[in-house]
């Protein structure tokens, strides 16, 4: 996760962040029940670090609660819980609250995650799943250059990505009002009709796979029809047709007019 976070924000990899920011594995003092311990997992191994840190650093291109809350949307079967902005999320219900579902986050030592993201991952084969996490740094199959560049749109936005973001959903169909290269409430309601869901106001990787998969579907919509086509060219000649044949007794007359 750390490399695809790294490769999605490189103005946050180190020497832009510090090293100790990107935790794994916790030092002595660390508590011995955390997933940043090494823990023994029967029939998966031993001596295992489920946990990984990573620095909130939107100045930087990485926003950890934007991060977790893709992963949290994508419903990863890797996941444990997820920490960021003194929140947190889990795979399972706990506590009134179900799975999937940000949740108050009050530790007794009161490091709520302001500085820093936490994901969790479970204890079994499922952690070794390769593929990629659902947010920054994924290639998708389409358009992974287009999505590292959408992917920076929120509202209140101006520049060049929101410009294409508005010319994509006006030509499918969805107008977000003049294409002026803000993202305003017209932009916002154009993109949450788009992929129906949200209020529109950012553009994570959930909303690009839900954008994406509107517009393949889409294929562009049918225009209005247009005028009759010129005349064509005259066909080539057919063949000579049969000679007439009279019947008997018939009598060929031929009038002048």
């Amino acid at each position: 996760m750390h490399q695809q976070l790294q490769a999605g924000a490189p103005r946050a990899r180190p020497p832009g962040t510090g090293a100790d920011e990107w935790g794994l594995i916790g030092d002595a003092a660390h508590d011995p029940t955390s997933d940043h311990s090494p823990h023994n997992f029967p029939s998966w191994g031993n001596q295992i670090v489920t946990a990984a840190d990573f620095p909130n650093r939107p100045d930087l291109g990485l926003d950890a609660h934007r991060v977790l809350d893709d992963i949290r949307r994508s419903r990863d079967g890797r996941v444990k819980y997820g920490i960021s902005n003194g929140q947190m999320f889990s795979s399972y219900a706990v506590a009134g609250y179900g799975p999937w579902t940000w949740r108050p986050y009050n530790p007794k030592n009161g490091d709520r995650h302001f500085t820093h993201g936490h994901l969790s991952v479970v204890g079994d084969a499922r952690a070794d799943g390769t593929q990629p996490w659902q947010t920054i740094g994924s290639q998708l199959a389409t358009g992974g250059d287009f999505y590292t560049m959408l992917s920076a749109c929120k509202y209140g936005d101006k520049g060049f990505a929101v410009f294409v973001l508005q010319a994509t959903l006006l030509a499918y169909g969805f107008s977000p009002g003049d294409v002026d290269g803000g993202y305003g409430d017209k932009t916002a309601a154009a993109l949450a009709a788009a992929i129906r869901d949200g209020d529109g106001k950012n553009f994570g990787y959930w909303e690009f796979a839900a954008f994406m998969k509107r517009v393949v579907s889409a294929g562009g919509g049918k225009g209005e029809k247009g005028d009759p086509g010129p005349q064509g060219i005259p066909g080539p000649q057919g063949k000579p047709g049969d000679a007439a044949v009279l019947p008997p007794g018939a009598v060929l007359t031929i009038s002048q007019g």
